[in-house]
């Protein structure tokens, strides 16, 4: 028995290598400071420990500490320190270096630091010894005490090189920035020290509409990727904010570390489905249907109304990218490219409003389920009012085309596929709630299943996950494709079921519970969108190819391919049913169709 008890507590350990040492975390974040408050680092900080507490750390967090509150964190922190413990300390604030020292700036003392480093009549020891009083030493209150306790490995990240305006005088010779402290760490072993810009530089606070700072959004979003060594993470989040600030803001580390350290070391995952490049191809060897049978279900088989704008005899100018159904079916919103969105009433086919202010395509259009607001996503996202036409509030603005949107189920929050990051978003406040870092390339869709609590998103790093609002970093599924990427997702109305489209002329039904999937081919060119019908068993695709296609989901089968939009030189661009059966159909000539 006890041996039988020894072998399960050794194959318990092998399988969480990260829990086999105690990981320990005081995360910091001081925002309202009298004198230059900042606005991203209480939310910076509140996210690091909330992401840290997933990946195993005991974390203490603190928010607008002054400097007592400060030393007395650190000295919590560090009684919990062991020789086989893991200590990781996070700032994000304000910080600056003097004679060779980094500091941290608590709260209530930034005006004094500001004041005292400004006078000519201070001498440089007075200055100096004025500073380890208010301010806190990087060195000496952090590290040093960190060290004493002979933990194994520890991590200073610094989010802390925001330029607090020093009025310095150039006798003064002040730095801006925080200084190497490449001596201190080859001289202790098992230190690493991650800052937020290269030493002397000063690193950005977050945009407007920004959850986090650029270092700490990219932080987050890197930590959560299997089997990434933390230099290779930081080599990562460094990549990604000198993209973001256009060579601005270089973030760098210092390390001495013998051993790897991972923050997330992912096992393989058996609801992986990894497909080779032969097709057909399907996991449970049903035939793949390719027939034009019709079934006993009513199936939209002709064009009941063109949808038209005041002036035009298109929908828009230019083509549609994405349509959307009001909840009660009334009204069509659609997308273009040419920066507008539209709002039509079914029965009349007249246009209601025309959303204007994007700055480039709208990609994607999305009703609240009250059907009283609408988002569309350009790169920005803009929240407008139905009832009146006006615009609620602009969100974003960076970071990518908005390729995809859906409200949650209470309307408050909107989840969004944006360049290679998955966005929640607070719509009261108009900021980022939590960014999912769910792939490695840019996003083509993203769907919430009906009841919102699950998400399919796919990415040109050609996979496809299956996910949980709840439980992000580990999706339930993931298909992971060798020849082709997906270009778009569709839930059923009963979340049993996906429809994928490809970027090789294929369209793919997938069962959820089983993960087994199934070709359906018929198209000969990529597959632009696709959508399930709330009634009946079938659904739709749009291709490159102009046509649409209705497939019976029971059986596989193709029941009927529409013709009805422009053949010269055209494609489907968007398909979505109502609540009722309507199909509607979007082309690359602005012309919205609607199918009974």
């Amino acid at each position: 028995m006890k041996t039988l008890i020894l072998t399960f507590i050794i194959l318990f350990f092998q399988s969480f290598p990260l829990l086999a040492k105690e990981r320990i975390a005081l995360v910091i974040g001081n925002s309202d400071y009298l004198v230059k408050p900042l606005e991203t680092p209480v939310n910076d900080a509140q996210d690091v420990a909330t992401i840290l507490k997933q990946l195993g750390f005991d974390v203490i967090l603190e928010t607008n500490i002054n400097r007592q509150e400060t030393i007395l964190s650190i000295k919590k922190f560090a009684n919990k320190l062991h020789k086989n413990a893991v200590g990781l300390f996070y700032f994000s604030g304000h910080g600056m270096q003097y004679a060779g020292n980094n500091y941290l700036i608590p709260m209530r003392e930034m005006a004094k630091i500001i004041n005292i480093s400004g006078m000519q009549s201070i001498s440089f020891v007075d200055r100096l010894e004025y500073l380890e009083k208010k301010a806190i030493n990087v060195d000496k209150d952090i590290l040093s005490i960190m060290k004493s306790e002979d933990n194994g490995l520890n991590i200073l990240i610094l989010d802390a090189c925001r330029d607090i305006l020093v009025a310095a005088t150039k006798s003064l010779n002040q730095i801006k920035g925080l200084a190497s402290m490449r001596k201190i760490t080859s001289d202790i072993d098992g230190t690493l020290i991650a800052y937020a810009t290269a030493a002397g530089r000063t690193a950005r606070d977050g945009g407007v509409g920004e959850r986090n700072s650029p270092y700490t959004k990219h932080l987050l979003r890197f930590m959560k990727q299997s089997n990434l060594t933390i230099e290779s993470m930081l080599k990562r989040v460094r990549n990604a904010v000198i993209q973001e600030t256009h060579f601005e803001q270089k973030p760098w580390y210092e390390a001495s570390i013998s051993e790897d350290f991972y923050f997330f070391e992912g096992k393989i995952d058996a609801n992986i489905i990894r497909l080779p490049r032969e097709t057909p191809y399907n996991t449970d060897n049903r035939p793949i249907y390719n027939t034009d049978n019709k079934t006993d279900f009513p199936l939209p088989t002709h064009v009941w109304r063109t949808i038209k704008s005041h002036s035009n005899s298109s929908t828009h100018h230019k083509g549609i990218t994405d349509l959307a159904f009001s909840p009660d079916g009334k009204t069509l919103a659609s997308g273009s490219y040419d920066t507008t969105m539209k709002l039509f009433d079914i029965n009349s086919g007249k246009l209601i409003f025309t959303f204007e202010g994007h700055s480039s395509h709208v990609w994607s259009v999305a009703y609240s389920p009250d059907g009283k607001k609408a988002l569309s996503g350009s790169m920005e996202i803009k929240l407008w009012d139905l009832t009146t036409g006006k615009l609620i509030r602009t969100m974003g603005g960076y970071g990518g085309s908005t390729t995809s949107l859906h409200f949650l189920p209470d309307g408050k929050k909107a989840l969004s596929g944006q360049a290679d990051m998955i966005k929640l978003w607070d719509l009261d406040v108009g900021q980022i709630h939590t960014m999912f870092d769910m792939h490695s390339d840019y996003i083509r869709a993203v769907v919430l299943s009906p009841d919102g609590r699950r998400v399919i998103s796919a990415s040109q790093d050609k996979t496809v996950k299956l996910w949980d609002l709840s439980k992000a970093w580990k999706p339930t599924r993931t298909i992971e494709w060798y020849d082709r990427w997906t270009t778009a997702a569709s839930f059923s109305f009963n979340g049993k079921k996906a429809l994928l489209g490809d970027s090789n002329s294929t369209v793919v039904l997938w069962d959820l519970p089983t993960g087994n999937i199934q070709y359906l081919k018929g198209h000969s060119a990529t597959i632009n969108t696709v959508s399930f019908s709330p009634v009946g068993n079938f659904a739709a695709s749009g291709s490159s190819d102009n046509t649409i296609k209705l497939w019976n989901v029971d059986t596989g089968k193709l029941e009927q391919t529409l013709h009805g939009h422009d053949k010269s030189m055209n494609m489907i661009g968007a398909v979505c049913f109502s609540s009722k059966g309507i199909l509607a159909t979007g082309d690359h000539k602005g012309i919205v169709k609607l199918w009974k």
